[in-house]
């Protein structure tokens, strides 16, 4: 059995482009959300306790999007190997958004470059090393794995960035994946 992950276009701002990933199993089976959307469904109900942080990362999207520098690696997300995370560390959240207490959530995303953003899954942090938690572990472990796998696509040219976008030869931008 092949799995392949596609991209899809997620959010486009006026200066940072998302992108988030599907994964297709045995042609034209779809998982039912994207990874980010798996995460927005299950943090971002109503009545959640973790609906604030949920929509903290989701309003850090929405105004990452808006910036013209757009978005710096090293000041914007948490380094956490090839793939980083969202919220950055509380000192760098915006102060429009800041809450009294640092974000338990992950958000995992690739940054290809400060104009295009590649969002994946993420969950519940509950220890202090991100491979010490059950919960974030496996997002973790996806997100450097699609990383890896899309620096290789990168770097064979078979996809590129032109105007913000990530483009293909293929309408769709898909290939196969060991990260499931």
């Amino acid at each position: 059995m092949n799995t392949f992950a596609e991209l899809e276009l997620y959010h486009r701002g006026p200066h940072v482009t998302f992108y988030t990933v599907w994964y297709e199993i045995d042609e034209d089976v779809y998982q039912k959300y994207s990874l980010t959307d798996a995460f927005f469904n299950e943090f971002y109900q109503d009545g959640h306790p973790l609906r604030e942080a949920a929509e903290q990362i989701a309003n850090l999207i929405a105004i990452f999007g808006k910036r013209r520098r757009g978005i710096d690696r090293n000041f914007d997300l948490r380094f956490e190997n090839r793939a980083n995370a969202l919220p950055p560390q509380q000192k760098r959240v915006p102060t429009a958004i800041r809450s009294d207490y640092d974000n338990p959530l992950r958000l995992y995303c690739y940054h290809i470059t400060d104009h295009v953003v590649v969002l994946f899954g993420g969950h519940l942090k509950t220890t202090d090393k991100v491979q010490d938690c059950p919960n974030v572990k496996p997002h973790f472990d996806r997100a450097n794995q699609l990383a890896s796998e899309l620096d290789e696509l990168i770097k064979d040219r078979e996809i590129w960035i032109e105007d913000r976008l990530l483009q293909s030869d293929d309408p769709f931008i898909k290939w196969p994946t060991k990260s499931l």
